[in-house]
């Protein structure tokens, strides 16, 4: 086998016959991060991060926290799989019909291979990809969809909002179950060296305001930051998980936990959208848990308002979406 090396000219000129001038954009970024994982299959965000930004060094250097928020967009769109202790995989090809011959797609490889498999162009904007396929044809895309190991889904179905528990009484009952099943001694739910803090919803304010590190007693949610850089979560009844018998939690199970407690107190957060005649634009002010927010970002594409990043989403469809979130997570949703 003869090795070859590629200079930073060649590499210049293979990031602009893929990207152009966009070299160093989101899209760029986040088909990046689609190739790495796709051969990696899995690996972990620092690794992944930093492969990206160093593999691209000579064409364009890349803020290493452009690259990570890129990832963490791609993570909560369902683009790429998330896990636990920092790891992240590759998805597989999920297509999300969205009606009028319009699909988003999720997973998969880089869009440029992924656009040859289907024999289709994609619209591409940040990590959105889209595909419009003619009047007729649904059916042959479909087909290819399959063929190339994918599958065709509802939003509902996509979201996981047609299987999972809605954030009320009912979910905190079910983690009091799980920690009578499934908790572990005082001090056994590794904080990485970090300290507690407990969520306190009647502290007011935005949801992250409401995170209180100076309590110690009492039982509730609680999360550390653990040293090797990512959160850790647990669920316990009388006092901090250092102190008490304890359930760890995922990170998605801690976002629907927290709305649970927001709607117990009678204290739940606004979500504000700014109406215009042909769409809706949201801003989030909370992580939303991953069900909720892929029903939402999947009807959406990327906006900005007041220079602050947004989901712009039809104005037809989104009666809809805000009755889901109210009643889903309690959500107090104002449209201005």
């Amino acid at each position: 086998m003869r090795i070859s090396v590629t200079g930073e000219n060649e590499v210049l000129l293979v990031a602009r016959s893929l990207w152009g001038e966009q070299v160093g954009s989101f899209e760029s970024i986040a088909d990046l991060l689609r190739a790495e994982l796709w051969s990696r299959r899995v690996g972990s965000r620092r690794t992944v991060v930093d492969a990206v930004a160093r593999r691209m060094g000579p064409a364009v250097a890349l803020d290493p926290d452009r690259v990570k928020q890129t990832l963490a967009d791609l993570e909560r769109v369902g683009d790429l799989t998330a896990g636990d202790r920092g790891l992240v995989a590759a998805a597989p090809l999920r297509v999300v019909s969205l009606g009028q011959g319009r699909y988003r797609l999720f997973g998969g490889p880089a869009t440029r291979d992924l656009s040859r498999e289907l024999a289709l162009p994609l619209e591409v904007c940040g990590t959105d990809r889209l595909a419009r396929v003619p009047s007729g044809q649904t059916s042959a895309f479909e087909d290819r969809v399959a063929s190339a190991g994918g599958l065709v889904l509802s939003p509902e179905r996509w979201s996981g909002v047609d299987r999972s528990p809605p954030a009320d009484e009912d979910w905190l009952a079910d983690l009091d179950a799980e920690l009578d099943t499934n908790g572990v001694p005082a001090g056994a739910v590794d904080a990485g060296g970090g300290s507690w803090q407990a969520y306190r919803p009647e502290r007011g304010g935005s949801q992250r305001e409401r995170w209180d590190p100076r309590v110690t007693e009492g039982g509730g949610l609680w999360r550390v930051w653990h040293g090797n850089g990512y959160w850790v979560y647990a669920w316990t009844r009388e006092g901090s998980p250092d102190r008490a018998t304890g359930a760890r939690l995922w990170r998605d199970d801690a976002a629907r936990t927290v709305f649970a407690l927001d709607r117990s107190a009678g204290s739940p957060v606004r979500l504000v959208a700014r109406a215009s005649q042909l769409h809706v634009d949201v801003q989030l002010d909370s992580l939303l848990p991953r069900a909720e927010y892929r029903l939402l970002a999947v009807h959406a594409d990327p906006a900005e308002t007041d220079g602050e990043r947004a989901l712009r989403i039809p104005s037809d469809v989104w009666p809809g979406l805000s009755s889901v979130l109210g009643a889903r997570l309690g959500l107090r949703v104002e449209t201005t």
